[in-house]
């Protein structure tokens, strides 16, 4: 038999635990280092980082926009910058958007979960800032060659949080239909007596270096390494193992454990050369590729019972034992390349530059997932004598191959006026655009099962007893076929004020608007093999057909007006202190970002 269904989903919330034609990868943490170049950029204050590269005439972001770039004003043999940040804070109201944290809880882990925004398969998580940066330009020999080195770590540690894209949530009491397995659930205690672990660290080390050499007095090339070694490791942790009761005729054991791994590292290389056509105008090319390797792991454990015998007509009983494996892994490369082009007209200038990058990452995803559960019980009270009686069980067994395929267009036109010898403005014009097609073929093999047994025997003769028998079983041999496809487009016009106050100190104003543009669609084929189900009995089997799950395409769209303040302090004049700050206004009167820089000139 042949039959193609297309099924449309909306974003409603969900009671179900098990997402069967939900793909694997869709529970990868992505992070914006992955498959990015790494870079110190010393004006990164959260909302211009973007716009950095092509707005200042800063020595380690020229170096990035081209590593031929070399500094031709400096009179000093070595420069060595230092900075401390902190990390962007969002007020109270404001909800994550794309990339929540879900803090894991061992008991609610299977009820409502929030419908997911779509933009989350490209954009997971955004990485806390350095907890510090070191950067250092020098001439060692002469001023034709020059060498600097960056080094950045990364270290946080907070809540162990959980993926909201898993596949399967188990749930004390419920069937992997949500449907009640136990009776009288609520009368269990459930306490948690002990915690175990409950954190997520988070650590990178981010390293670049940097070789220039003036070839002739209009020609200069250069060559950039920068590599990123990159870990996050949770986990969470609980055992409770406790006796009720005075009379100690109940016993509760459960043991939970969930372990989340992420390694990634990369190696980027990049060479350019500058060419000084006439005394305005300079031309630069860089070419670049980089090899990068992500893999993470997610082990989930669950085990419980429950044990209660108050006499032979009076018991309860439950046992359960789930257990999820999973890993991805991901093996890319990104070829890019730059176009830059400076002009200069008496004290002004005029800067553009082009980037265009390509990201081609193999996805491999395995993924083995079982749940057993089984409760009974029986009660005597003075109308009736009841009994009940359950049974649950999941096998889940996946693997998955794709790709990636990434475009990225990146273009800046920035101005530098000096208006007067105590006033400089910088304005720009930025644009860029992402494409992301992924593709995934995941074949799995599921079975599953669920049954319940009631019995109501009532003691007045005049009612009739009750009961209810329910079984039901589903057995899937099926190829899952994930496309999505985004395209992220972002406009920025940032314009910064500088102001000469004298020789010891400038103040800094700056305001950036962003506009930002999403158009998402997501959608899956399941192409079963077979799948039969059982339903107390009648029995329905189905070979050779598909279901597409279509989620409607989404567009998004972000308005922002961002702004940056600034003091810039000449301790002497071989020592500057950089000191930024990001305010905000809502809803009240707060800093959401502070960076402090120390530039010594040897």
């Amino acid at each position: 038999m042949n039959k193609f269904y297309v099924l449309i989903l909306l974003p409603f919330l969900l009671l179900a635990q098990y997402y069967g034609e939900r793909v694997t990868e869709k529970s990868f943490e992505s992070s914006d280092l992955f498959f990015n170049s790494y870079y110190l950029n010393t004006f990164g204050i959260y909302n211009f980082r973007n716009v950095a590269t092509g707005l200042f005439d800063d020595p380690f972001l020229r170096l990035h926009l081209n590593p031929a770039l070399l500094p031709n004003d400096s009179t000093a043999k070595t420069e060595v910058y230092l900075d401390f940040r902190g990390d962007r804070t969002e007020a109270e109201i404001i909800q994550y958007n794309y990339y929540p944290p879900y803090y894991y809880d061992s008991y609610t882990s299977g009820r409502y979960i929030a419908p997911i925004d779509p933009r989350w398969y490209s954009v997971t998580r955004t990485e806390p800032e350095p907890v510090f940066s070191l950067g250092i330009l020098t001439h060692p020999f002469n001023d034709k060659i020059l060498i600097g080195a960056t080094y950045q770590m990364l270290y946080r540690q907070e809540s162990y949080y959980q993926q909201p894209t898993g596949i399967y949530n188990s749930q004390y009491g419920r069937s992997i239909y949500g449907d009640a397995l136990i009776a009288n659930a609520e009368d269990i205690p459930i306490v948690d007596r002990y915690s175990g672990s409950d954190e997520m660290l988070t650590s990178a080390q981010l390293f670049g270096g940097f070789l220039g050499y003036k070839l002739t007095p209009e020609l200069n090339a250069g060559l950039n390494i920068n590599t990123v070694m990159h870990e996050r490791e949770g986990q969470y942790a609980n055992l409770n193992n406790d006796q009720y009761s005075t009379n100690d005729d109940r016993d509760w054991f459960s043991a939970n454990s969930v372990r989340r791994n992420s390694e990634y590292n990369h190696m980027d290389i990049s060479a350019g050369i500058s060419y000084k056509l006439n005394e305005q105008t300079t031309a630069g090319i860089k070419l670049g590729m980089l090899n990068g390797e992500a893999s993470q792991d997610y082990t989930r454990y669950d085990s419980s019972s429950y044990h209660y015998d108050s006499d032979p007509d009076d018991w309860s009983r439950s046992l359960s034992s789930g257990r999820t494996n999973q890993n991805w892994n991901r093996d890319g490369v990104s070829k890019y390349g730059t176009l830059n082009l400076d002009y200069k007209i008496d004290n002004n200038d005029v800067s553009f530059y082009y980037s265009y990058r390509k990201r081609d990452i193999d996805l491999k995803t395995n993924s083995v997932i079982r749940d057993t559960s089984y409760y009974a019980g029986e009660w005597t009270s003075t109308y009736s004598h009841s009994e009940y009686e359950s049974y649950s069980s999941l096998s889940d067994i996946r693997h998955s191959a794709g790709d990636n395929k990434q475009t990225q267009n990146e273009a800046m036109l920035s101005f530098r006026w000096r208006e007067t010898k105590n006033v400089t403005v910088y304005a720009g014009f930025y644009m860029a655009d992402v494409e992301s097609d992924i593709k995934i073929n995941e074949p799995v093999i599921a079975q599953n099962q669920s049954s319940y047994y009631r019995f109501y025997d009532y003691i007045d003769p005049q009612d009739d007893d009750y009961e209810y028998t329910s079984y039901r079983s589903k057995y899937e041999n099926k190829r899952l076929l994930w496309n999505y496809t985004s395209k992220r487009q972002t406009i920025q016009i940032p314009v910064v004020l500088d102001f000469h106050m004298n020789e010891s100190w400038n103040v800094i104003l700056g305001v950036n608007r962003i506009w930002e543009h999403w158009d998402v669609s997501d959608q899956t084929l399941a192409v079963f093999t077979n799948r039969t189900e059982n339903r107390n009995g009648d029995i329905e089997s189905e070979t050779n057909f598909g279901e597409r799950y279509t989620q409607p395409d989404e567009k998004f769209t972000d308005n922002m007006t961002e702004f940056m303040a600034g003091l810039s302090i000449n301790i002497t004049p071989k020592l500057k202190v950089n000191i930024l700050v990001e305010p905000d206004t809502e809803p009240n009167w707060r800093v959401s970002q502070w960076w402090l820089a120390f530039r010594a000139s040897l």
